[in-house]
């Protein structure tokens, strides 16, 4: 079955169709995606166009996402669907292998070439500039997008077959222009899966799993606000708006949370004891005597609108000790439920490292 997009014009008692633009998009859409990305994900940061891999062509937009996971954007181009798509796998085995010297220099080249940059950056300075950090794990996997004006419903198959089948992280995202005299617009048109944990959540097409019980946490660590006073006194904390306080307030007494310092690893796990509270409010107990977090860190930067979780730690190590590695789960939220296949793998890799049960 393929979607149709209309527009109407509403007028003071009529309405008027808006007629589909006469314009080449396909061959448009590779620059404006590339200059405004955010109009196919917001979680993503564009590190090479019209990209060249061995002799199988050019990948028209390489990007990662704040997991570090490539992600191959093809557009259709009026390719038939078995083209496109072999296509996009090919390139997908190609950047699979790559390693940080490939990713770097393409990234330079993009800079050179699109933005006329003088010093490019690296690849983590970037992504730390616009996800506040980078990810541990750069390339641990891949994603694969196809980009068409409609999908009909050869590609739909196939890929539909490739998801549900063999667990290929591939999908298609349609756009369509549209013309209302000098003025043109942009329509995408796509499904979306509402995961309540992931304000902001990037494009997921690899298979979801059942979330296995065990709760995801980030704890920003700076030089003045140290995950050492979270290890020592129990708890974890977020704070400069209201959406950070929502993330805290997902986590149940009782429940079990892994902790990650973004960039650095995993570093503990143990159990809520209590909600969500403002860190003013917030107390800790030393030789059984209660004070006030905000007495002991009076040299810590304390983020506006600042919340801060109980949590007795079940294991907890220090930064120097944080496990990191190839194929670990990652994730921008301050917390997350995951479904993620990674996550299950991540939390196998933390009991056995930890020696939990």
């Amino acid at each position: 079955m393929s979607r149709e997009v209309s527009i109407w014009q509403i007028g003071s008692d009529s309405v008027e169709r808006v007629s589909l633009s006469g314009i080449d998009l396909e061959h448009r859409l590779q620059g404006i995606l590339a200059n405004n990305i955010s109009i196919l994900d917001q979680q993503l940061l564009v590190i090479g166009r019209e990209v060249q891999v061995g002799t199988s062509g050019r990948i028209d937009i390489l990007a990662v996402d704040p997991d570090g996971s490539l992600v191959v954007i093809e557009l259709k181009r009026g390719r038939t669907p078995r083209e496109v798509v072999a296509q996009t796998l090919d390139y997908g085995s190609w950047i699979d292998r790559w390693g940080p010297e490939e990713i770097q220099q393409t990234f330079v080249d993009y800079q050179r070439r699109y933005l006329n940059a003088n010093r490019p950056q690296l690849v983590e300075v970037a992504l730390k500039a616009k996800f506040a950090y980078g990810p541990d794990d750069l390339n641990g996997s891949h994603r694969l997008v196809i980009v068409a004006s409609e999908l009909d419903p050869a590609t739909k198959r196939i890929v539909d077959h490739l998801q549900a089948r063999y667990s290929v992280p591939i999908s298609v995202e349609t756009f369509q222009s549209f013309r209302d005299g000098p003025r043109e617009f942009l329509v995408r048109s796509h499904d979306i899966e509402v995961d309540p944990f992931a304000d902001g959540r990037t494009l997921q097409s690899e298979t979801q799993r059942e979330w296995n019980g065990e709760y995801y946490a980030n704890f920003g660590e700076y030089a003045d606000r140290p995950w050492r006073n979270g290890k020592d006194f129990g708890f974890i904390r977020a704070g400069g708006g209201a959406r950070f306080k929502r993330h805290l307030e997902r986590l149940p007494e009782g429940g079990r949370v892994w902790v990650k310092i973004p960039g650095k690893g995993f570093v503990a796990v143990g159990r809520v004891t209590a909600e969500a509270v403002p860190y003013a409010g917030f107390e800790v107990v030393i030789d059984g005597e209660k004070k006030l977090l905000s007495q002991i860190e009076s040299d810590v930067v304390v983020a506006e609108d600042e919340y801060v979780v109980a949590v007795d730690w079940i294991h907890a190590v220090g930064v120097r000790s944080a496990v990191k590695g190839k194929g670990l789960f990652g994730n921008q939220n301050t917390v997350a439920q995951p479904t993620d296949p990674k996550w299950e793998f991540t939390v196998e890799v933390l009991k056995q490292a930890w020696g939990i049960e």
